[in-house]
């Protein structure tokens, strides 16, 4: 949404192909056109695929777009598969290889799929007049390998933009309290079970600690956590599980640390919105999360699924309230230079124009 309203504030017309609900009703009240498509992501059912593509296929059809920004890796997979005469300049936005590349908690039956997707995405990406757009080096340099020859279209962005205040908002200790955030989908490789698994330790020794969790199960996901593994969960003392919440940012601001401790991604938009809020950060040592965050300087950083580390790093930040102000400061600061809607609406739309005088050049 950041980058389509610097685009839109640039006069670029703009048209969103989503599934419908809310977040379409939200995107068609900020002036956007909205195409209803339904992406199926529990189901690899041929008929949902070709229903996705038709309708992407309307779309483009209704909206005959110059270019063409392909969203995630679904998307990116089906736009190769149109038929709608001219090929619109196609920009990929990969924002991370997931379990595709990390295999976490793949079932035997999915790691051969595993292998085909990763064809089907090296076709995808090498195909003329399509650039991709990678997050973090990790997933740049994965996919200049699958890109091969075209791997001169592949480059890197830090994620799509967001806005910062003019001065970070540092949170104030609250009586010796520390409230630690988690902010995500209740998935296994989102490192959620070793979050609760460590938090369960400090709290014994330091009663005064908390912990909000705010995110739902996603059954389309393999990695995702069960309803009766939740329940088992969920008599933790000092835990409060919140769901899904539309006041995420308030929530945050309210928070003294965010953890991130993950196994994979591309680049947090967590870690993006912690560091507008002037929060300070516990992250997993992943891609992604090191493009930030420098150790005791912009955060805390701990090996992925490390139960004692993770437990450590959050009695650090419990002890230590000067320390979190002065994590929280560097990290508002190194965010803010890099990833500010300003700074990357700025990179989107010298890449938009590059792949559009690409194709006017073809023509």
């Amino acid at each position: 949404m950041e980058l389509a309203r610097a685009l839109h504030r640039k006069k670029w017309l703009v048209g969103v192909a989503c599934t419908c609900g809310p977040a379409a009703r939200r995107i068609r009240r900020e002036g956007f056109s909205v195409f209803p498509v339904e992406f199926c992501r529990e189901s690899l059912n041929p008929w949902a695929v070709f229903r996705s593509l038709s309708q992407i296929r309307k779309a483009v059809c209704e909206f005959r777009p110059d270019l063409l920004a392909a969203v995630a890796l679904r998307p990116i997979l089906l736009v190769p598969l149109m038929r709608t005469g001219p090929t619109p300049a196609t920009v990929n936005l990969l924002n991370g290889l997931g379990s595709l590349a990390s295999g976490a908690h793949l079932p035997l039956w999915l790691r051969p799929a595993s292998w085909w997707l990763r064809s089907l995405l090296g076709f995808a990406i090498s195909r003329a007049n399509c650039w991709t757009v990678t997050q973090n080096e990790a997933d740049y340099q994965e996919a200049r390998h699958l890109a091969g020859k075209a791997s001169a279209r592949v480059l890197k962005i830090l994620g799509t933009g967001i806005s910062f205040p003019l001065r970070p908002l540092v949170a104030r200790p609250a009586h010796g309290r520390t409230r630690f955030l988690f902010v995500g989908r209740l998935l296994r490789d989102k490192g959620i079970l070793e979050l609760l698994e460590a938090f369960v330790r400090i709290s014994k020794r330091h009663p005064d600690t908390f912990l909000e969790v705010i995110g739902t199960i996603d059954p389309a996901n393999p990695a995702s956590l069960t309803l009766r593994e939740l329940k088992a969960w969920e008599d933790i003392p000092k835990v409060s599980w919140l769901g899904h919440r539309k006041d995420v940012p308030e929530r945050m601001k309210a928070a003294d640390c965010v953890v991130i401790p993950s196994y994979r991604e591309g680049l947090p938009r967590v870690l993006l919105e912690a560091a507008a809020a002037a929060r300070p950060v516990i992250v997993s040592d992943i891609p992604g999360c090191r493009e930030l965050v420098d150790p005791e300087k912009t955060g805390l950083i701990v090996a992925p699924r490390n139960v004692s580390e993770l437990a450590t790093a959050m009695e650090q930040i419990h002890l230590q309230p000067a320390f979190r102000k002065r994590l929280a400061l560097g990290l508002f600061r190194k965010v803010k230079k890099k990833c500010s809607i300003a700074h990357i609406g700025k990179a989107y739309e010298n890449l938009f124009r590059r792949a559009l005088g690409a194709r006017h050049s073809r023509e």
